[in-house]
């Protein structure tokens, strides 16, 4: 129950349509299983790299729309939308219904938390969390939980600064003592 366009590429052991994790908690503490019935779209001139998963969705699809390229040991999460001509790099993951719109750019390791969707253009750099929506198109992120490219950028200058003044003063007492 898997429908995949033309000029597809998926890499060894890339794994589309698995149940995505769904369990509810019941009341001695164990879990029951939800059943995963939707299906996975992967539109034309896709690439899957390997060990990637794409997971079945409760109801309705997970799309991979059209251009996207995954690379290897992704996974997206069940009832996930990414949106066309989309770079995901490798170890990223997509939490249950979330997702992009066009042309983002995602770097390795990164994170999107449940429900949240990627505006148009949105780029997070390596390991950023991104744990709500982004309000405008076009921005960049990193860290975790991600910020703005440039506001971490400045917080990291003043944090490296603050070490080479550390470093500074205890060489400044250390030469005291010596003396």
């Amino acid at each position: 129950n898997v429908t995949i366009g033309n000029n597809v590429i998926l890499q060894a052991n890339a794994v589309i349509g698995e149940d995505g994790l769904g369990f509810a908690p019941q009341d001695d503490g164990t879990y029951m299983k939800i059943p995963h019935l939707g299906t996975v779209i992967i539109e034309d001139d896709v690439e899957i790299g390997p060990c990637t998963c794409v997971d079945r969705s409760q109801m309705g699809a997970t799309i991979i729309h059209q251009g996207v390229k995954i690379a290897s040991h992704t996974i997206i999460g069940h009832n996930s939308e990414i949106g066309k001509n989309t770079v995901i790099s490798a170890q990223v993951g997509f939490a249950g219904s979330s997702g992009t719109k066009e042309n983002c750019m995602i770097g390795g390791q990164a994170g999107v938390n449940n429900g949240v969707i990627l505006p148009k253009g949105t780029q997070l750099a390596g390991k950023a969390g991104i744990m709500k929506t982004p309000s405008e198109e076009g921005k960049a992120f990193m860290g975790t939980p991600a910020i703005p490219y440039h506001e971490y950028m400045r917080g990291y200058a003043k944090f490296r600064a603050s070490g080479r003044k550390k470093v500074q003063t205890e060489k400044k007492a250390e030469d005291k003592t010596d003396n």
